[in-house]
């Protein structure tokens, strides 16, 4: 797995192959972007949480540019580091677009009527 400097230019660079590929970023540890056979682009964090390891998507690489996905990675790196893990914003899996997650009895109550 090789780690670069993750720049939008080298991000544009990058072709997909036969198999899925993590290319890490060298400066930041835990952040990287995964090249899927389709030529899908995901960026990610994986780290080590309280014995866990921990893999969570930051965004599409064709939903958002650099250097916002390292923002947010840092974001997310450090919530999870502080033990805010609950609080991480999540990327919807459809849209990349970023949202809290709501417990299930508040959206029942307030989207189901009595």
């Amino acid at each position: 797995m090789p780690a670069i400097r993750l720049t939008q230019r080298r991000v544009d660079a990058l072709r997909p192959r036969r198999k899925v590929r993590d290319i890490r970023d060298a400066e930041l540890k835990g952040y990287g972007v995964r090249v899927m056979p389709s030529g899908a682009m995901r960026y990610f964090i994986h780290s080590q949480h309280r014995g866990k390891r921990v893999w969570k998507i930051v965004g599409d690489a064709a939903a958002i540019a650099e250097p916002e996905p390292e923002a947010r990675a840092r974001s997310m790196l450090a919530a999870l580091r502080d033990g805010r893990e609950g609080r991480l914003y999540l990327p919807d899996r459809k849209t990349g677009a970023f949202f809290l997650p709501v417990p299930v009895s508040s959206v029942q109550c307030h989207a189901m009527p009595n």
